[in-house]
């Protein structure tokens, strides 16, 4: 009697790629940290209203009213840029913001956001200014000013 497992061995073994095969293919493709990691800008815009203050949920929320009385709410993503805006509670405010489609790990999926990234009063940019306060002022100092500030304007 003939035995055929050596041939049905042998074609079960053709069809499991090696080790070093799997890691060269998974090498290729992104891991799921990567894909998470990806953003994509999808827009960048400005926006004017009133500084109201901040929302605090997963994330800092700075809230503004526009001019037609609606509220209008962005990420805070930007170091520093919530300080900037607590000295200007009350006050009109022009934000650059970006749209971006970006992974949220508390969402547990892809979600399209509106972040700032530059905010204006008058002639105090938040980009300039927050250049000299990182020239002129210890990190430990800035977080004792302003972060009671934040802290308070805080919803």
């Amino acid at each position: 009697m003939k035995t055929y497992l050596p041939a049905f061995a042998l074609l079960v073994a053709s069809l499991i790629p090696s080790a070093a095969m799997a890691q060269k293919a998974e090498s290729n493709m992104p891991s799921t940290s990567q894909t998470e990691q990806e953003e994509r800008i999808v827009l960048v815009a400005k926006s004017q209203g009133e500084f109201i203050g901040f929302q605090f949920g997963d994330y800092l929320h700075a809230t503004f009213r526009e001019k037609n009385g609606k509220e209008r709410s962005f990420f805070i993503q930007t170091q520093g840029i919530d300080y900037f805006l607590v000295q200007y509670r009350g006050r009109n405010v022009q934000v650059t913001y970006e749209v971006v489609d970006q992974f949220v790990p508390e969402a547990g999926e892809r979600i399209q956001l509106e972040r700032i990234v530059d905010a204006q009063v008058g002639t105090q940019r938040y980009s300039r200014w927050w250049q000299e306060m990182q020239n002129k002022v210890a990190p430990e100092e800035i977080q004792r000013r302003y972060e009671p500030l934040v802290e308070k304007a805080t919803q």
